[in-house]
């Protein structure tokens, strides 16, 4: 009786799932931890295809017609500030294989423009300015060779043709010794695509400070697995040794188990799906709210947020590029500069913040000590309305740093349950904001109600930030399969005013937007075509359960995407 006793009070206080782990769970190095406190980083992207209006280089353009006589990297440092970023990784070798410093590695490159007759190198002005700034710097080399391939190159430095493969070794192994040795510490090395050329003395000898993107048996960093800025939920930071060790991983590969710590970056373009500047480009520009909800579940989720930024023909960035980045720089000041009340996180497993009075709370930002990794395997959040406990939302993963958002409450105090450990938890801070704005609602639970929904094509996918997965139905007999429905539990009850959706092509025809009121689905929207890129808005209604119910498509219906909207309304 005493031992069911035992296991009944760690299970209402929050019980450690598996002790015995905690010595061998995975923990970030000193760089990685420098990493994660950087949070923002400006990605910047240049080279001959900002010439040609395109997204990669095809060596169309003369070298003799590259002059960027209006360069200004100290304003890039500046656009970089102006959003908070505290590095610049600067692109100085993209796949067509173009430098932008002085190498005697290559004849395609800096040397052979008309830039500063043959003499700049542009690497050695941004790293001046970045010191004069006080920013960071990081330099991506892209390890694959149109010159050495042939055509393409191959894959992460391995080339098409073998009798190549020595030469192109040897001349990679150089340009990455110059840029390791010549410009001061780089705190970051980018390798696009990983790399399989051995490189690990090089950076052993010169960037011992830098973290890797990618690369065989050199990654300290990995990709998140989409260029769409945003990490999933739950974010685990942690990979297998051997997975580890392939320098190819991606979300898909987290584990909270994991013995080696390899945080996820998230690398995003300004311009909607544009990396590099041309004519018309601002229409692609997304928008301060569009950018808050990538920083929300980039950053919100304990990962680097990388923005790309692009400079034109002259040198610079255009204008209207830096005044969207100093907008977003002023919404994140806005809504996280200045919280409620902040505090420091209380030993085990509950953490309480009290608030001058009580005030409105939307968000709440939650930060574990991840020198001992990510111990924290579930918890909640409470808020203290008239006297009593009010559940606003759970979660699963905390790392470096979580915001968490719901329906704004009225509270004087709120209170964080770690529910699932492994070893002691331990909560760095709390803080409570209230932002008052709108937007996206991360789904915390999504299934499919139709039983011909097929295994591969799962409702899980539309709700992963990832145009290369999602949903469908059986498409054998689609009339005999639908209606069909997808439904998407909010976790609290939201006031909802919107449903964005992206269809792999136009196919449904006939549809109906349905919530949940009192056990029973009531209709609240109806439509036809919705179109692939479809926003679909009605009057403001308060549910923590929406479906979307497929009634006639032709044929079988197909998403990449759905998300909720919160009204504002409801703020």
């Amino acid at each position: 009786m005493k031992n069911w006793l035992f296991i009944l009070s760690l299970l209402v206080a929050g019980a450690p799932l598996a002790a015995a782990q905690t010595a061998s769970l995975a923990k970030p190095s000193e760089q990685q931890l420098a990493w994660h406190e950087k949070e923002v980083a400006m990605f910047l992207h240049w080279g001959p295809a900002t010439w040609q209006g395109r997204e990669y280089d095809d060596r169309s353009t003369p070298l003799s017609q590259i002059n960027p006589a209006q360069i200004d990297t100290d304003q890039w440092c500046r656009v970089a500030q102006s959003f908070g970023a505290k590095m610049i990784v600067f692109v100085a070798r993209h796949c067509s294989g173009f430098c932008w410093w002085q190498t005697e590695a290559t004849q395609y490159g800096i040397k052979e423009t008309a830039f500063e007759g043959g003499k700049g190198d542009v690497l050695k002005r941004l790293s001046e300015s970045c010191r004069q700034h006080g920013l960071k710097l990081g330099v991506y080399v892209y390890p694959g060779s149109d010159e050495y391939g042939p055509e393409g190159g191959g894959t992460g430095g391995k080339t098409k043709d073998p009798a190549k493969q020595e030469a192109w070794t040897k001349a990679f192994r150089q340009m990455l010794t110059e840029v390791l040795t010549k410009y001061g510490q780089m705190e970051e090395v980018w390798f696009d695509g990983s790399c399989v050329l051995p490189i690990a003395d090089i950076l052993q000898a010169h960037a011992r400070q830098a973290v890797v993107f990618q690369g065989k048996d050199v990654a300290s960093l990995r990709w998140v697995g989409n260029e769409r800025g945003r990490a999933p939920d739950p974010t685990w930071q942690a990979v297998k040794r051997e997975a580890a060790l392939t320098g190819g991983t991606t979300d898909k590969d987290s584990d909270p188990d994991g013995d080696t710590w390899l945080p996820m970056e998230c690398d995003v373009p300004l311009l909607n799906h544009d990396w590099f500047w041309k004519p018309g480009c601002d229409a692609r520009m997304r928008s301060v709210d569009e950018l808050m909800e990538i920083y929300e579940t980039s950053v919100g989720r304990g990962s680097l947020l990388l923005l790309n930024a692009t400079p034109d023909t002259t040198g610079r960035i255009p204008e209207s590029h830096a005044q969207r980045y100093a907008a977003f720089g002023a919404e994140i000041a806005r809504r996280y500069a200045q919280p409620l009340a902040s505090g420091p996180g209380a030993p085990g497993a509950v953490t309480e913040l009290a608030l001058p009075s009580a005030v409105e709370v939307d968000r709440v930002i939650s930060m574990e000590d991840i020198r001992q990794g990510q111990r924290i395997r579930a918890y909640q959040i409470e808020a203290r309305v008239g006297g009593e406990w009010k559940t606003v939302r759970t979660g699963q993963s905390m790392g470096w740093k979580k915001i968490d958002r719901f329906p704004a409450v009225k509270t004087d105090r709120l209170r964080l349950t770690v529910s699932q450990h492994v070893g002691e938890p331990l909560v760095k801070r709390l803080a409570a904001c209230f932002v008052g704005s709108p937007g996206a609602i991360p789904a915390v639970g999504v299934k499919a109600s139709s039983e011909h929904v097929t295994g591969n094509f799962p409702a899980k996918y539309l709700i992963d930030n990832d145009f290369g997965t999602r949903w469908a139905i059986d498409d054998r007999d689609p009339k005999t399969m639908l209606p069909a429905w997808l439904e998407f539990d909010l976790g609290p009850s939201f006031t909802i005013d919107r449903m964005d959706v992206r269809q792999v092509k136009d196919l449904v025809t006939r549809f109906e937007i349905q919530v949940e009121v009192d056990g029973q689905w009531k209709k609240i929207y109806e439509g036809g075509r919705m179109g692939e890129k479809g926003s679909l808005r009605f009057p403001p209604v308060t549910a923590h359960k929406v479906r979307l119910a497929i009634l006639e498509s032709e044929p079988a219906p197909t998403f990449w995407e759905v998300t909720v909207h919160e009204a504002a309304a409801a703020q």
